[in-house]
């Protein structure tokens, strides 16, 4: 639980070892700090990481819109920079569904021009996988839900505190299903667990 600001210390404190002192300033609970890869606030709040994510799209953008090459090169550019840049944060982030498609909005169009793709090409078309015709673009929305799936599953098998932790809210949501087929198995809407 986060202490609400009233009730905070001073913005410094200051603290005597016998072989040094320090000072030990207070940082804001909604300020992000980069830690391991990633903007976090005390809050999880993503907002600054997803900031951070816009302006780094939109200088790639720069380069898809500059640069004079193929559409393999915008291809390899798009494959192995802009998203790996962006898969690297997905199960860490919790992006609205509005916020994916923002930031998808904001280089695709142009990657599909650069690809002689017009933007009035079927969805499914676009995204869709080669073996049936498609371009195989990767859809964020798509990433985001299977990276976080992937990511649960991987704590469920670590049987670690995330992991024992997602197990028991499946069971108290089994318990209060009332059903005896699982949950997680069962195909039919139980909207009493909305």
């Amino acid at each position: 639980m986060i202490t609400p600001g009233n009730e905070l210390p001073p913005n410094t404190v200051r603290i005597n070892c016998p072989d040094y002192s320090t000072t030990v300033k207070r940082t804001d609970p909604n300020k992000a700090d980069k830690l391991i890869g990633m903007h976090t606030a005390a809050t999880q709040q993503t907002n600054t990481e997803f900031q951070y994510l816009l302006k780094k799209a939109a200088k790639l953008l720069h380069a898809f819109q500059t640069c004079p090459a193929t559409f393999h090169d915008i291809w390899i550019l798009y494959t192995m920079v802009l998203i790996p840049i962006i898969c690297f944060l997905m199960p860490a982030v919790t992006f609205t569904e509005k916020q994916t498609r923002q930031l998808q909005n904001l280089y695709m169009p142009t990657v599909l021009i650069r690809g002689g793709i017009g933007n009035d090409y079927p969805q499914s078309v676009v995204y869709g996988d080669k073996r049936f015709q498609g371009h195989n673009f990767y859809h964020l929305k798509a990433i985001h839900i299977a990276t976080r799936v992937q990511y649960l599953l991987k704590h469920l098998q670590a049987n670690d505190y995330i992991g024992l932790t997602a197990r028991s809210m499946i069971n108290w949501a089994q318990h209060n299903a009332g059903t005896q087929e699982p949950l997680l198995m069962s195909h039919d809407d139980i909207t009493h667990l909305k």
